[in-house]
């Protein structure tokens, strides 16, 4: 059984207003209403409806916002949008009935919405961290293998050397073979693609010492300026 709240609050995510449903003890709705999607009326919300109950669909700004609203003293439900199928399912989706309905499930039995539990602002990091740099790793391999497969199309072999020195050899067998016009060509791809991507690689700020992350292999040993010049 629920701990009765003064008010429950069910939020609709947005990147730029949220939909809000306001319930009163007895379970009426006293507001609906969007507010922009930001600290500032968020805090008015909090401050308007000091230790209310709110519920939101997990999303894109659900950590950072149910972190915040936690901070301020709400309990904060995140709900599994894919369990939820009374919302995920819903042909007639319509955000502030969605809030409506958010609020309602709180208020009524918060399993209903298959709660989840977001990591702290730390965690989140690392895994943001571990994924731009797989995001980096996986262009740099299509860039590459871009440029294998154009200069094998235009019948030029070049040599297999490591992905971090890939620019600088290709760059000098072609300009040693004679094939400036190839090389012209495939510049832009070497040197704003490649090169740069292993530059950005060289400008992340290193792993936390003890973080989830850390335990993730480096790109290469051998990402120093020289080899992408």
């Amino acid at each position: 059984m629920n701990t009765p709240h003064l008010h429950t609050i069910g939020i609709d995510l947005g990147d730029r207003n949220h939909h809000i449903c306001v319930l009163d003890e007895s379970g009426d709705v006293i507001r609906e209403s969007s507010i922009r999607n930001e600290r500032e009326a968020l805090a008015l919300l909090s401050s308007q409806y000091p230790t209310a109950l709110i519920a939101m669909e997990v999303g894109a700004h659900s950590p950072w916002l149910s972190r915040y609203l936690e901070g301020r003293g709400h309990r904060v439900i995140v709900a599994n949008a894919r369990k939820l199928r009374l919302i995920s399912q819903n042909e007639r989706k319509c955000d502030q009935r969605d809030a409506v309905l958010l609020a309602r499930l709180a208020r009524a039995d918060e399993n209903l919405l298959h709660p989840i539990q977001h990591g702290s602002e730390e965690a989140q990091r690392d895994l943001l961290q571990i994924k731009l740099r797989d995001n980096l790793v996986r262009q740099r391999v299509n860039l590459i293998s871009g440029v294998r497969m154009t200069l094998k199309s235009l019948g030029i072999k070049t040599s297999s050397p490591k992905t971090t020195a890939f620019a600088k050899k290709v760059r000098c067998e072609l300009h040693e073979q004679g094939y400036e016009e190839e090389l012209a060509l495939i510049t832009p791809v070497l040197f704003c693609g490649v090169r740069e991507s292993l530059c950005f690689c060289l400008r992340l700020p290193p792993f936390r010492s003890g973080s989830a992350a850390a335990s993730v292999p480096k790109l290469s040993d051998d990402l120093t300026p020289n080899n992408l010049s």
